[in-house]
């Protein structure tokens, strides 16, 4: 199974542009998850008829209106043995960068992975035995200058995978699919 996450694509409040390749991997994934922070109805619109039932979606601290209405705060399900946590990462007042408080709240939540966003820094991790992924802002790269998506490959013989993407935001063409 195939799981392409993204994440803080801020559309229209910081950015106007959704990378179009992405539109090819949202078609190749098996589901779509977002870690938050769609900010424009219109986008979201457009996510949920591009990505249909594939797509999970949380709550972030940008997200108003209809996003906040349809959408949890965050899900929690277990798949191919891994217990998943998928939320923003502004919900439980954690310090911002501190890798070790998310790892103690995903513990809490008894998760083995624990995605989110709202850093808008790419990482993929495993610290005291969780896995940390952040996609990264897909579309908002001031803070750190790239936009960034994760990729997660599930399979009964190896598990999960995880592939971290990164690319130069400057180079985007703006235009739906």
């Amino acid at each position: 199974m195939l799981v392409l996450v993204l994440g803080d694509t801020h559309i229209y409040d910081r950015t106007y542009i959704f990378p179009k390749f992405l539109y090819k991997w949202i078609e190749k994934a098996d589901q779509v998850w977002h870690t938050g922070d769609v900010t424009s109805e219109e986008f979201y619109d457009e996510l949920k008829t591009v990505c249909g039932d594939k797509l999970k979606l949380v709550v972030g601290n940008g997200d108003s209106g209809s996003i906040v209405r349809e959408n949890p705060i965050e899900y929690i399900w277990e798949m191919y043995g891994y217990r998943i946590w998928l939320h923003h990462g502004h919900e439980y007042d954690l310090p911002r960068y501190d890798l070790r408080a998310m790892v103690s709240k995903a513990k809490e939540k008894e998760a083995d992975v624990c995605i989110f966003g709202h850093w808008h820094q790419p990482l993929s991790r495993k610290l005291s035995g969780v896995w940390l992924v952040n996609p990264g802002s897909t579309c908002d790269s001031k803070q750190f200058g790239v936009g960034g998506f994760a990729l997660l490959h599930f399979d009964e013989e190896y598990g999960m995978r995880v592939s971290i993407q990164t690319y130069d935001t400057s180079k985007l063409v703006p235009g739906k699919k």
